[in-house]
């Protein structure tokens, strides 16, 4: 269309100003002929007045040599036809007359020759008296006069000056004649070579129209058998329906699509193609676009059911767009199969829930492992804190308590690690970001290993940038240098050194902040660096001594890289080790004012007689409980080893401090500190609660259920007896 219009503009704008050149010429050419005429006509003018003046002089002439004859001869024939060359002339001078009208000089000098004309005729008409009544002598005497004389010599320039003004005229008018035919024909000639070149540009521009239309079509018939090949050949379904919704057009891929033929279903309702619950649905939606121009489904896309021949329904997703042809709206629908998509997601979602459904049985098989281990554990280690606390143990047995306390101890820590690790990989690790100055948390770490590192008389020293912070959760970080500065001091020889470095990472423009913790132990071969973030690796250290699990790497790692940061080792066989932390960097915050920690429990004197309530089904850890109270005799222990008389006990005595284990038979911990809690005697009886229920989410379940503390097994002796006289004192 914006073509054709282009060629319309062309051929008319070529038209019209061929036209008006045409016309221009012509119209010149006409006044060019129209003046040539005018010329043409002024000779004729000029040349009638100069044979008028000749005429005039001629009647002139005659009249006087028949007055000379008749003076001579004095024979009145000689006058015989005076008087009709004066009426000859008469005439002549008339028309001359008319001729001059309309130029003032000639009328000025055809008003002289008429004035001496009229005195030549007074002239002859006195000579033709004076030679009747005086004779010949006195005719010639007045005919040789000096006034006679001047008379004709004056006629005679006068129309000396006429005819000399007549030819000036017909010069100049023949000169204007020539020059308006040269023009005339020059315009004449231009408007004929006008009208050929608008023949020639027409014919032009016209056969140029036809070999672009021509171009244009062949290029529309190739892109209509691109078109045509596509839709043969696309992939998805396309039709096309008219706003009944009528079917005008289906290719190969609808066909398969819906396994009708084209002819089947070409002409009928597009609703054919639908399940039974879209159909109207779909009609209501075209008949509400054309009414109000609400677009629901025109120009989006969006899932949907089609129907196949043989009944069944299938997934699809549609797209349906808008376009107007022969000015009327049509629509045109894509379809997409997305059976297979659909089957495609609904595995993710039957993987995702079978994940689900494994992370929920692995942590709860890890929450029971964990509950079955600490119970035993915590029977083992209380008892032999126990023994380790009794001043009339035997060195020798007391050494053998240590031992055992040590063997328990890091049967805990491999049980606390692999717990640790089990929630890192299942990502249920809730991570606390916020600026954290290095240097403080470092400042923390160090006290905690000293211990470790004077053992084995290994030096520590620190150095770095004093003051800067990282983005990191500060608990979780804290682990992370604690595990590689216990690494690097467990991994070292005696006598040698660790040495911890805050620095810059080395790409600056990452804003990163990188932690080296350098040992002088052995060193690890290149070839099992790779090796040391795998689980339970320990590259050949569980025999040299050196306790360890072979995950807390692993642990720090993911942890690491959880808070945005990443670890690194570098290593040197015979030289030593360096493993590094890197986090991104942080602005330190706002200073506020630090809020008060207390360094320890200040519980206030107890003071009277306190009832205490253990409730507990584990025989071992009753016994262990009544151990441990049996010197504090402020303390009175009531213990019941089930639910039900751990109630009725705490009803009957109204004890000043529960303590109760969370994993009973036929009623567990909540449900009994729910029984507490609903009776006002006890509603603001402290309830403790003792378990081996450790993971995270169950404490903070159970602080979140209202036990005023979370105790895990294996009880940590002093721990517990704070824990008792905090609550016992109402601190």
């Amino acid at each position: 269309m914006h073509k054709q219009l282009d060629f319309e503009t062309k051929f008319l704008t070529i038209i019209s100003a061929t036209a008006l050149l045409v016309a221009a010429l012509s119209a010149t050419t006409w006044l060019a002929v129209k003046n040539e005429r005018n010329q043409a006509h002024l000779m004729q003018h000029t040349l009638e007045v100069l044979n008028n003046l000749s005429q005039i002089k001629i009647n002139l002439l005659v009249p006087a040599s028949m007055v000379r004859g008749y003076l001579i001869t004095g024979n009145v024939e000689d006058l015989s036809d005076l008087e009709r060359l004066r009426v000859a002339r008469e005439a002549a001078l008339e028309k001359l007359s008319e001729l001059t009208a309309e130029s003032p000089v000639l009328t000025k000098e055809w008003l002289a020759l008429n004035a001496a004309l009229n005195a030549r005729r007074e002239i002859a008409e006195r000579l033709i008296a004076l030679r009747k009544s005086k004779g010949l002598e006195a005719a010639r005497d007045y005919l040789i006069s000096e006034n006679v004389a001047g008379q004709q010599k004056s006629l005679f320039q006068i129309f000396r000056s006429m005819e000399d003004e007549e030819k000036r005229l017909l010069s100049e008018n023949h000169a204007r004649l020539v020059r308006a035919r040269t023009t005339s024909i020059a315009l004449g000639a231009s408007a004929i070579l006008g009208l050929f070149m608008l023949i020639a540009m027409t014919y032009l521009l016209i056969r140029k129209q036809m070999q672009t239309n021509l171009t244009a079509q062949r290029a529309l018939e190739a892109s209509s058998t691109r078109v045509t090949t596509i839709l043969n050949t696309v992939a998805d379904g396309i039709l096309t329906i008219d706003q009944r919704g009528i079917i005008e057009t289906v290719n190969p891929a609808a066909e398969q699509l819906f396994g009708y033929a084209a002819s089947e279903i070409t002409g009928k309702n597009i609703t054919m193609l639908m399940p039974a619950s879209y159909r109207d649905n779909h009609d209501g939606q075209i008949r509400r676009y054309l009414e109000t121009g609400e677009k629901r489904v025109i120009g989006k896309g969006r899932e949907t059911y089609g129907q196949h021949r043989d009944g069944h329904a299938f997934p699809i997703e549609l797209s349906v767009n808008e376009m107007v042809l022969d000015g009327e709206k049509r629509f045109t629908g894509v379809v997409h199969d997305i059976t297979s998509r659909k089957k495609a997601q609904q595995a993710l979602i039957d993987a995702r829930d079978e994940a689900d459904r494994a992370n929920r049985a692995k942590s709860e098989f890890l929450s029971s492992m964990s509950h079955e281990l600490r119970t035993p554990l915590n029977a083992i280690l209380g008892f032999s804190q126990l023994m380790e606390m009794d001043d009339a143990l035997p060195e020798e047995h007391k050494e053998n308590v240590q031992e055992i306390i040590k063997a328990g101890e890091h049967l805990l820590v491999l049980i606390n690690e692999v717990l640790d690790l089990a929630k890192v990989e299942s990502g249920r690790v809730e991570l606390s970001l916020e600026p954290v100055e290095v240097c403080a948390i470092i400042a923390e770490c160090l006290p905690l290993v000293d211990a470790l590192a004077n053992k084995r008389s290994i030096m520590l020293s620190h150095m770095g940038l004093q003051g800067v912070m990282v983005r990191a959760d500060r608990m979780r970080l804290k682990q992370a240098l604690l595990n590689l500065i216990s690494n690097a001091i467990k991994y070292n020889r005696d006598g040698g050194s660790v040495h911890i470095e805050v620095q810059e990472a080395d790409q600056p423009e990452k804003h990163g902040l990188r932690i080296r913790v350098t040992d002088t132990g052995p060193g690890i071969p290149k070839e099992r660096l790779n090796q040391l973030f795998q689980p339970f690796n320990r590259l050949s250290a569980e025999n040299s001594g050196v306790e360890g699990t072979g995950i807390g790497l692993t642990i720090t790692r993911r942890i690491v890289e959880m808070m945005g940061g990443s670890v690194g080792v570098e290593s040197e066989v015979g030289k030593g080790s360096t493993f590094w932390i890197e986090l991104p960097m942080e602005s330190a915050p706002d200073a506020e004012p630090e809020p008060r920690h207390d360094t320890g429990i200040n519980a206030s004197p107890l003071k009277g007689q306190k009832k205490l309530l253990y409730i507990e089904d584990n025989p071992a850890n009753l016994k262990l409980v009544a151990q441990i109270l049996k010197n504090h005799d402020h303390i009175d222990l009531l213990t019941a080893d089930n639910p039900e008389l751990g109630r009725e006990l705490a009803l009957l005595h109204k004890p000043d401090l529960i303590l109760l284990d969370i994993n009973m038979p036929r009623m567990d911990g909540y449900q009994l500190l729910e029984i507490f809690k609903s009776v006002e005697e006890l509603t603001k009886t402290p309830v403790v609660a003792v378990t081996a229920k450790a993971m995270e989410q169950d404490v903070q379940r159970g602080l979140a259920s209202g036990f005023s503390g979370y105790l895990t097994k294996p009880l940590d002796i002093p721990s517990f007896l704070k824990t008792i006289e905090c609550c016992l004192s109402g601190a």
